[in-house]
């Protein structure tokens, strides 16, 4: 009987030294899911949560006020961008999240941030707090693409000189930080050639 109760307490330690404070940072928000980064992002949230990770997400609210709800376990922390032009909107989005990382980290530290989307991730790689805490990024797509295949969706979609120039500011953020992530996560084999081809991503990093 007391093998017993010491191997359960041992698998009660395992277990609670396996609970990791995980902060994923996002350009879009799992409290309106729109497309697939959004439904990727929230999966992984709750998932994890459900194995009793303690999960904050800390993201870019879509158009509307910025909220903080708690569902299913995940803390969401969103924070507002200024839409008003192409450059305000990505210098905000670099800003907000880097904040808002740096409030989750002092108000409760993270054992690794999880990053989708070039933007947010870069606000927070660039802190002195990113850098202090291990990173994983997942790859979605190409986000220069994914501009590209939006052009004239919405106005901060655009085609001509200003189009090309924000399809290049995006690979150059998103090259930035698919090096400076410890790792980053595909969701598939084609996704990982991708990586590789594009930014030059070792293979053991992925």
């Amino acid at each position: 009987a007391s093998t017993s109760t010491g191997t359960a307490r041992g698998r009660s330690r395992e277990a609670v030294a396996a609970v990791l404070r995980i902060v994923m940072v996002a350009d879009v928000s799992p409290l309106r899911v729109t497309g697939g980064g959004g439904r990727v992002l929230w999966e992984q949230a709750r998932h994890l949560a459900a194995r009793g990770h303690r999960v904050t997400v800390v993201c870019r609210a879509a158009d509307g006020p910025a909220a903080t709800v708690a569902r299913e376990g995940v803390s969401v922390h969103e924070f507002a961008a200024d839409r008003r032009s192409a450059p305000r909107f990505i210098l905000s989005s670099i800003r907000g999240a880097r904040r808002g990382v740096a409030r989750a980290l002092e108000a409760s530290g993270a054992a690794v941030l999880h990053l989708h989307q070039p933007l947010s991730a870069f606000g927070v790689l660039r802190s002195a707090a990113g850098r202090l805490v291990p990173s994983l990024y997942t790859f979605h797509s190409p986000a220069p693409l994914e501009y590209r295949m939006r052009r004239g969706m919405t106005r901060l979609h655009r085609g001509g000189l200003g189009g090309r120039f924000g399809a290049a500011a995006l690979w150059w953020l998103e090259r930035a930080c698919v090096r400076r992530a410890r790792r980053v996560h595909v969701l598939s084999a084609f996704s990982a050639d991708l990586v590789r081809r594009l930014y030059q991503v070792a293979p053991e990093r992925i």
